[in-house]
Protein backbone atom coordinates (compact mmCIF):
# COMPACT_ATOMS: atom_id res chain seq x y z
CA UNK A 1 0.00 0.00 0.00
CA UNK A 2 1.49 3.41 -1.31
CA UNK A 3 -1.16 4.95 0.97
CA UNK A 4 -3.79 4.87 3.67
CA UNK A 5 -7.23 4.24 3.81
CA UNK A 6 -9.23 6.88 5.49
CA UNK A 7 -12.17 5.95 7.83
CA UNK A 8 -14.79 6.32 9.75
CA UNK A 9 -14.27 5.23 13.23
CA UNK A 10 -11.13 5.55 15.78
CA UNK A 11 -8.87 2.87 17.73
CA UNK A 12 -6.69 2.68 21.18
CA UNK A 13 -2.87 1.14 20.43
CA UNK A 14 -1.17 -0.29 23.04
CA UNK A 15 1.75 -1.99 24.02
CA UNK A 16 2.43 -4.70 26.49
CA UNK A 17 6.71 -5.07 26.90
CA UNK A 18 8.53 -8.23 28.41
CA UNK A 19 9.61 -6.84 32.06
CA UNK A 20 11.79 -3.86 31.75
CA UNK A 21 11.38 -3.52 28.36
CA UNK A 22 9.59 -0.22 28.00
CA UNK A 23 10.47 3.19 29.64
CA UNK A 24 10.30 6.62 28.15
CA UNK A 25 13.25 9.00 28.15
CA UNK A 26 13.85 11.25 30.82
CA UNK A 27 16.42 13.54 31.66
CA UNK A 28 17.91 14.16 28.50
CA UNK A 29 16.49 16.24 25.41
CA UNK A 30 13.79 14.11 24.11
CA UNK A 31 13.63 15.88 21.00
CA UNK A 32 17.07 14.49 20.09
CA UNK A 33 16.00 10.94 20.43
CA UNK A 34 12.40 11.28 18.49
CA UNK A 35 11.11 11.48 15.44
CA UNK A 36 7.68 13.54 14.56
CA UNK A 37 5.28 11.39 15.77
CA UNK A 38 1.92 11.35 14.39
CA UNK A 39 0.18 8.75 16.80
CA UNK A 40 -1.48 9.58 19.58
CA UNK A 41 1.66 8.54 21.55
CA UNK A 42 4.22 11.88 22.45
CA UNK A 43 7.18 9.88 23.31
CA UNK A 44 8.69 7.14 21.30
CA UNK A 45 9.13 4.21 23.67
CA UNK A 46 12.72 2.69 23.82
CA UNK A 47 13.07 -1.21 23.31
CA UNK A 48 16.07 -3.61 23.23
CA UNK A 49 15.77 -6.01 19.99
CA UNK A 50 16.19 -8.89 22.52
CA UNK A 51 13.22 -8.16 24.27
CA UNK A 52 10.47 -8.64 21.54
CA UNK A 53 7.30 -6.83 22.36
CA UNK A 54 3.22 -7.16 21.54
CA UNK A 55 1.11 -4.25 20.13
CA UNK A 56 -2.75 -4.69 20.85
CA UNK A 57 -5.59 -2.65 19.07
CA UNK A 58 -8.86 -1.99 21.05
CA UNK A 59 -11.23 -4.72 19.32
CA UNK A 60 -14.14 -1.67 19.65
CA UNK A 61 -13.77 1.71 18.52
CA UNK A 62 -13.83 5.00 20.20
CA UNK A 63 -15.45 8.57 18.98
CA UNK A 64 -12.33 10.16 17.96
CA UNK A 65 -12.33 10.16 14.12
CA UNK A 66 -15.88 8.24 14.18
CA UNK A 67 -18.64 6.73 16.17
CA UNK A 68 -17.88 4.91 19.10
CA UNK A 69 -18.21 1.41 20.04
CA UNK A 70 -18.26 0.02 17.07
CA UNK A 71 -16.94 -3.72 17.11
CA UNK A 72 -13.70 -4.41 14.98
CA UNK A 73 -13.82 -7.97 12.97
CA UNK A 74 -9.94 -8.07 11.36
CA UNK A 75 -7.44 -5.49 11.81
CA UNK A 76 -5.21 -4.19 8.88
CA UNK A 77 -1.03 -4.25 10.66
CA UNK A 78 1.71 -1.93 8.10
CA UNK A 79 4.88 -0.04 8.69
CA UNK A 80 5.96 3.28 7.80
CA UNK A 81 7.75 2.47 4.79
CA UNK A 82 11.04 4.84 3.64
CA UNK A 83 8.32 6.33 0.80
CA UNK A 84 6.15 7.70 3.53
CA UNK A 85 3.32 5.18 3.16
CA UNK A 86 2.20 1.92 4.81
CA UNK A 87 3.63 -1.59 3.94
CA UNK A 88 2.27 -5.01 5.23
CA UNK A 89 4.25 -6.20 7.93
CA UNK A 90 4.70 -9.29 6.50
CA UNK A 91 6.89 -7.20 4.16
CA UNK A 92 9.61 -5.98 7.15
CA UNK A 93 12.70 -8.10 6.79
CA UNK A 94 14.49 -5.97 9.75
CA UNK A 95 12.20 -7.25 12.00
CA UNK A 96 9.63 -10.27 12.17
CA UNK A 97 5.90 -8.96 13.02
CA UNK A 98 3.12 -11.67 13.01
CA UNK A 99 -0.80 -10.23 13.37
CA UNK A 100 -2.93 -12.56 16.02
CA UNK A 101 -5.36 -12.48 19.00
CA UNK A 102 -8.71 -12.13 18.82
CA UNK A 103 -9.57 -11.17 15.61
CA UNK A 104 -5.95 -9.86 14.62
CA UNK A 105 -5.80 -7.44 17.34
CA UNK A 106 -2.45 -8.30 18.01
CA UNK A 107 0.87 -7.79 16.68
CA UNK A 108 3.54 -9.86 18.42
CA UNK A 109 7.27 -7.84 17.24
CA UNK A 110 10.65 -10.10 17.69
CA UNK A 111 14.02 -10.10 15.86
CA UNK A 112 14.27 -5.75 15.16
CA UNK A 113 17.41 -4.76 13.76
CA UNK A 114 17.71 -1.48 15.56
CA UNK A 115 16.83 1.52 14.61
CA UNK A 116 13.27 3.94 14.70
CA UNK A 117 10.04 1.97 13.96
CA UNK A 118 6.05 3.54 13.38
CA UNK A 119 3.67 0.71 12.80
CA UNK A 120 -0.44 0.87 12.03
CA UNK A 121 -3.17 -0.49 12.87
CA UNK A 122 -6.22 -0.06 10.53
CA UNK A 123 -9.57 -1.69 12.54
CA UNK A 124 -11.83 -2.72 10.03
CA UNK A 125 -15.82 -3.28 10.18
CA UNK A 126 -18.06 -5.75 9.22
CA UNK A 127 -18.70 -6.57 5.48
CA UNK A 128 -15.01 -4.32 5.06
CA UNK A 129 -17.55 -2.09 4.84
CA UNK A 130 -15.54 1.18 6.46
CA UNK A 131 -12.21 0.81 8.00
CA UNK A 132 -11.19 3.08 10.74
CA UNK A 133 -8.65 6.15 10.18
CA UNK A 134 -4.70 4.79 10.95
CA UNK A 135 -3.74 4.67 14.29
CA UNK A 136 0.29 4.90 14.87
CA UNK A 137 2.81 3.59 17.80
CA UNK A 138 6.72 4.25 16.95
CA UNK A 139 9.31 2.57 18.88
CA UNK A 140 13.04 2.90 18.78
CA UNK A 141 15.44 -0.36 19.23
CA UNK A 142 18.33 0.35 20.89
CA UNK A 143 21.66 -0.86 19.43
CA UNK A 144 24.13 -3.04 21.24
CA UNK A 145 27.01 -1.72 22.44
CA UNK A 146 30.91 -2.61 22.68
CA UNK A 147 32.76 -1.61 25.36
CA UNK A 148 36.95 -0.76 25.31
CA UNK A 149 38.87 -0.61 28.65
CA UNK A 150 42.37 0.94 28.53
CA UNK A 151 45.08 1.69 31.40
CA UNK A 152 46.71 5.03 31.24
CA UNK A 153 49.18 6.19 33.82
CA UNK A 154 52.25 5.37 35.12
CA UNK A 155 50.55 1.68 33.56
CA UNK A 156 51.90 0.04 36.59
CA UNK A 157 50.90 -3.56 37.40
CA UNK A 158 52.87 -4.77 40.03
CA UNK A 159 52.94 -2.13 42.98
CA UNK A 160 53.24 -2.34 46.81
CA UNK A 161 49.87 -1.58 48.59
CA UNK A 162 51.31 1.96 50.35
CA UNK A 163 52.74 3.08 46.74
CA UNK A 164 49.26 3.57 44.96
CA UNK A 165 50.04 3.42 41.27
CA UNK A 166 48.87 6.12 39.59
CA UNK A 167 46.65 4.45 37.09
CA UNK A 168 43.39 5.78 34.97
CA UNK A 169 41.21 3.02 33.47
CA UNK A 170 39.16 4.07 31.02
CA UNK A 171 36.02 2.78 29.09
CA UNK A 172 34.75 4.20 25.95
CA UNK A 173 31.21 2.93 24.46
CA UNK A 174 30.21 2.60 20.41
CA UNK A 175 27.47 1.21 18.79
CA UNK A 176 28.29 -2.43 17.81
CA UNK A 177 29.75 -1.84 14.54
CA UNK A 178 28.57 -5.70 13.31
CA UNK A 179 24.87 -4.74 13.84
CA UNK A 180 22.88 -3.72 10.40
CA UNK A 181 20.45 -0.47 11.47
CA UNK A 182 17.05 -0.89 10.17
CA UNK A 183 16.52 1.35 7.10
CA UNK A 184 13.05 0.29 5.34
CA UNK A 185 11.15 3.16 7.28
CA UNK A 186 10.53 7.21 6.43
CA UNK A 187 12.74 7.88 9.97
CA UNK A 188 16.53 7.58 8.17
CA UNK A 189 18.39 9.61 10.76
CA UNK A 190 18.83 7.99 14.26
CA UNK A 191 20.20 9.54 17.50
CA UNK A 192 23.94 9.38 18.22
CA UNK A 193 25.24 7.41 21.26
CA UNK A 194 26.19 10.17 22.71
CA UNK A 195 22.48 11.28 22.80
CA UNK A 196 21.82 8.53 25.33
CA UNK A 197 23.00 8.78 29.25
CA UNK A 198 24.61 5.70 30.38
CA UNK A 199 25.71 3.95 33.92
CA UNK A 200 28.76 2.61 34.06
CA UNK A 201 29.51 0.22 36.41
CA UNK A 202 33.16 -0.65 37.66
CA UNK A 203 34.30 -3.88 39.11
CA UNK A 204 37.57 -5.78 40.28
CA UNK A 205 37.31 -9.80 40.54
CA UNK A 206 40.04 -11.80 41.91
CA UNK A 207 42.51 -13.37 38.55
CA UNK A 208 40.93 -17.08 37.78
CA UNK A 209 37.20 -15.83 38.74
CA UNK A 210 35.16 -15.90 36.27
CA UNK A 211 32.85 -12.60 36.26
CA UNK A 212 29.48 -12.92 36.94
CA UNK A 213 27.51 -9.94 36.70
CA UNK A 214 25.09 -10.80 38.68
CA UNK A 215 26.83 -12.00 41.47
CA UNK A 216 29.22 -9.45 41.77
CA UNK A 217 29.12 -6.00 43.57
CA UNK A 218 30.58 -2.77 41.58
CA UNK A 219 33.26 -1.03 43.79
CA UNK A 220 31.93 2.28 41.99
CA UNK A 221 29.07 3.35 39.69
CA UNK A 222 29.13 6.46 37.71
CA UNK A 223 26.17 8.12 35.43
CA UNK A 224 28.04 11.20 34.03
CA UNK A 225 26.00 14.69 34.22
CA UNK A 226 26.02 15.47 30.85
CA UNK A 227 26.05 12.69 28.24
CA UNK A 228 29.21 11.20 26.99
CA UNK A 229 30.63 7.50 25.34
CA UNK A 230 33.88 8.14 27.85
CA UNK A 231 34.20 7.48 31.48
CA UNK A 232 37.41 7.08 33.43
CA UNK A 233 38.02 5.79 36.89
CA UNK A 234 41.52 6.82 38.57
CA UNK A 235 42.58 3.96 41.41
CA UNK A 236 42.45 5.18 45.20
CA UNK A 237 43.88 4.14 48.97
CA UNK A 238 40.08 2.63 49.17
CA UNK A 239 38.93 0.38 45.97
CA UNK A 240 42.77 -0.58 44.82
CA UNK A 241 45.08 -1.73 47.79
CA UNK A 242 44.08 -4.93 49.00
CA UNK A 243 46.75 -7.32 47.92
CA UNK A 244 46.08 -10.06 45.68
CA UNK A 245 45.97 -10.03 41.48
CA UNK A 246 42.95 -8.86 40.16
CA UNK A 247 41.33 -8.55 37.06
CA UNK A 248 38.83 -4.82 36.14
CA UNK A 249 35.83 -5.07 34.55
CA UNK A 250 33.48 -2.46 33.24
CA UNK A 251 29.37 -2.64 32.31
CA UNK A 252 28.18 0.03 30.22
CA UNK A 253 23.94 0.05 29.86
CA UNK A 254 21.79 2.51 28.56
CA UNK A 255 19.60 4.21 31.53
CA UNK A 256 16.61 4.95 29.08
CA UNK A 257 15.85 1.35 29.76
CA UNK A 258 16.73 -1.79 31.18
CA UNK A 259 19.39 -3.50 28.62
CA UNK A 260 22.93 -5.36 27.88
CA UNK A 261 24.79 -4.75 30.37
CA UNK A 262 27.65 -4.68 27.70
CA UNK A 263 31.12 -5.70 29.46
CA UNK A 264 34.49 -6.27 28.54
CA UNK A 265 37.53 -6.39 30.96
CA UNK A 266 41.02 -4.66 31.30
CA UNK A 267 43.26 -6.73 28.51
CA UNK A 268 40.76 -9.27 27.11
CA UNK A 269 37.77 -11.61 28.03
CA UNK A 270 41.04 -14.77 27.34
CA UNK A 271 43.85 -13.09 28.87
CA UNK A 272 42.94 -10.37 31.30
CA UNK A 273 45.60 -7.89 32.68
CA UNK A 274 46.59 -9.01 36.16
CA UNK A 275 46.78 -6.34 38.33
CA UNK A 276 49.18 -7.63 41.34
CA UNK A 277 49.21 -5.88 44.48
CA UNK A 278 51.97 -6.85 47.01
CA UNK A 279 51.81 -6.15 50.68
CA UNK A 280 54.12 -4.20 52.62
CA UNK A 281 56.83 -6.06 54.65
CA UNK A 282 56.87 -4.82 58.44
CA UNK A 283 60.24 -3.83 60.11
CA UNK A 284 63.20 -6.01 60.09
CA UNK A 285 64.78 -6.38 63.41
CA UNK A 286 68.39 -6.03 64.51
CA UNK A 287 70.06 -7.93 67.47
CA UNK A 288 73.97 -7.62 68.43
CA UNK A 289 76.04 -10.08 68.98
CA UNK A 290 79.63 -9.65 70.32
CA UNK A 291 82.56 -10.57 68.39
Amino acid sequence: MTSLKAGLVGLILTSALTSSAQQLIGGNDPGSLQPPLSGTGTEAIFVHGGSGFTLTASTTSTAEGGASGIAFTDFDWLFRNAAGGGDGVSALTSASATPGGTVNSELNVTNLAPGFYTFIAQGVTDGEICSSEPEEFTVFVLAPLTVTLSLDGDASLLYCMDDMAANTLTANAAFDTNVTWNAETDITTNPALSDFELRYRWYKVTDGTTFDISSETPFTTSTPSTNTTENSYTFDNTNDTAVGQWNYYVAVDYTVKTSGPYTNVLGSASTPTVIEVTPKPGKPTITIQAN
